[in-house]
């Protein structure tokens, strides 16, 4: 991309403009633009977010080699980060957290420090990294019940007692 256009959004801009083209899918999801969820009474929910759900046809680019609209955005992320460089996720949360683990812990038995209730994938990647980790209770919010993240009091103990635990940021 020769200048990146700030307050773009590349995929979806794609996607609407695929969608308003009306292509009849006979491609990969096979739910056929939404229509196996077709309610039969007008359109819901499920009929409308399945006709932007596409896969690497003609003109929706490619994430494994993007070149066009996906490289446009990741272009995009990296310049809004500030980073060198943005990917997209092509296997969902799990294939990031074990590209995390295994970036930034590539040797066994380092260690990381996490939040108590990770997500499976998490301990996964732990497992297949040979990491330790370091497990600090989340706070529970008052108004939902839910976990939260832990004490800041608890990451500076933790980071204090760990100084080799491996940097996540």
């Amino acid at each position: 991309m020769d200048k990146l256009e700030p307050g773009r959004a590349p995929i979806y801009e794609m996607l609407e403009q695929y969608r308003l083209k009306g292509n009849i899918s006979y491609h990969v999801p096979g739910h056929k633009d939404g229509n196996a969820y077709s309610t039969g009474g007008g359109a819901g929910y499920l009929d409308e977010i399945m006709k932007y759900d596409v896969t690497e046809i003609t003109g929706t680019d490619d994430l494994h080699h993007p070149e066009g609209v996906i490289q446009e955005a990741q272009e995009l992320a990296a310049d809004c980060f500030g980073a060198e460089e943005s990917f997209l996720l092509v296997g969902g949360s799990t294939a990031g957290n074990l590209a995390l683990i295994l970036t930034v812990c590539p040797e066994p038995g380092m260690t990381l420090i996490l939040q108590r209730n990770v997500h499976k994938s998490v301990i996964h990647g732990l497992m297949l990294s040979g990491v330790n980790a370091v497990f600090l209770e989340p706070q529970l919010d008052t108004d939902s019940g839910l976990a939260v993240a832990p004490a800041a009091e608890a990451v500076q103990a933790a980071l204090a007692a760990y100084p080799e635990a491996a940097p996540c940021w």
